[in-house]
């Protein structure tokens, strides 16, 4: 069998995918556009076609170390970057998430993995002022039931803040106070 009458583009180091048995009755029905992927019904060839076991470790070995380049890289990263779910994709995963319990040793893995990327120099992106105006003002104003407040209390209760944090907080309760005051004032 040749490239020519299949079709495929053999790329170095695949040769032998063209000697292998059964090759030629995957791309006999396959089209001439995409000739290994009927239509990606399968990684591989036919939706009824199953390669071997020997042959998908060959390809595998074909494969394996070779490394993208640069540019590669870069379009992959811009196409993934464009990819937004539907509401109704973003619905699903949540629904298949919802109720599922993260072990204790999956967590300790997550956290060691994070302890590495710190100490490897990750440092996270931060917010901007203006990013977390636009956060506060999408929550501000919700209310939260008493069974949200009822947990939010009792993660909290027995935490001790720093004085830094309390003196944030009390500059925020003061400003909020002299604002309502304001508003009120203005009503009157």
């Amino acid at each position: 069998m040749s490239k020519a009458n299949t079709g495929v583009q053999i790329t170095h180091g695949m040769e032998w995918l063209l000697e292998e048995e059964g090759f030629s009755d995957v791309c006999g029905k396959c089209d001439s556009d995409f000739p290994m992927y009927e239509s990606k019904k399968k990684q591989f060839g036919n939706p009824s076609y199953t390669l071997s076991q020997e042959l998908r470790k060959k390809i595998s070995d074909s494969l394996r170390g070779r490394k993208s380049s640069e540019e590669t890289r870069a379009k992959i990263s811009a196409a993934s970057r464009l990819h937004v779910h539907t509401d109704e994709a973003k619905a699903k995963i949540s629904a298949a998430n919802r109720g599922k319990v993260v072990s204790a040793e999956a967590r300790a893995k997550i956290s060691a993995a994070n302890q590495a990327r710190k100490a490897a120099g990750y440092v996270p992106a931060t917010l901007t002022a203006e990013q977390r105006e636009k956060i506060g003002a999408a929550h501000r104003g919700k209310d939260m039931s008493d069974e949200t407040r009822a947990k939010l209390r009792a993660h909290n209760v027995g935490k001790k803040k720093s004085p830094q944090a309390i003196a944030k907080q009390k500059a925020t309760w003061k400003a909020k106070r002299i604002a309502k005051q304001q508003q009120l004032l203005s009503l009157i």
